[in-house]
């Protein structure tokens, strides 16, 4: 299964990403943290391929036994590609579609209103992304902010706020909700 959460710079990704990770721990669970799954640096060696990612993202969603933590992946690769002259690991139609199909997702658009400064303070040196962050944001709002709603039956998509303590508690009981029913229906189907 995979809890894939997605954002600019700075809208508290990896902290989320932290407290799966605990939770998980706390049940005993496997996980693996895959951080970032695809770094939106283009010029970082071994960059994932489409074919290599497909095949990644299909074999995780399909492991139930496994909680797969994505801090970042092809959505972010394709908004940030908009802002230099590098190409997307994959073309975001190609990669909605995918997505489409695939089953045991839990969709994660993580954002709040100071997500540059938040990402200034940490001391991000992503030009790219403080260049072009009130633009970055706006694409995610674009693209995750009406949420997938053409995401399957066993797949869900929310939105995380850290700045906003009801909004962040609500969607992490959401987030370990869904892996405790996807591990649940995977110990069913075992027996």
């Amino acid at each position: 299964m995979i809890v894939y959460l997605e954002g600019a710079d700075g809208s508290g990704k990896t902290t989320l990403a932290k407290k799966i990770e605990k939770y998980v721990k706390t049940k005993g669970w496997k996980y693996v943290m895959a951080e970032p799954f695809i770094n939106t640096n283009p010029y970082v060696p071994g960059r994932v391929n489409s074919l290599t990612l497909t095949a990644s993202l299909e074999a995780m969603s399909m492991n139930n036994n496994v909680v797969f933590i994505l801090d970042r992946g092809p959505i972010s690769d394709c908004i940030y590609r908009l802002f230099d002259d590098e190409k997307p690991v994959m073309n975001y139609s190609i990669l909605r579609m995918y997505l489409e199909v695939m089953d045991n997702i839990c969709l994660v658009y993580c954002h709040n209103s100071h997500q540059k400064q938040h990402a200034l303070d940490r001391g991000d040196d992503n030009k790219i992304a403080m260049d072009n962050a009130d633009k970055i944001a706006r694409v995610y709002d674009m693209c995750l902010g009406n949420r997938y709603n053409f995401l399957k039956e066993n797949t869900m998509s929310l939105r995380y706020n850290f700045e906003d303590s009801s909004v962040a508690k609500l969607c992490f009981k959401s987030i370990t909700e869904f892996i405790d029913r996807t591990y649940q229906k995977q110990e069913a189907d075992d027996v």
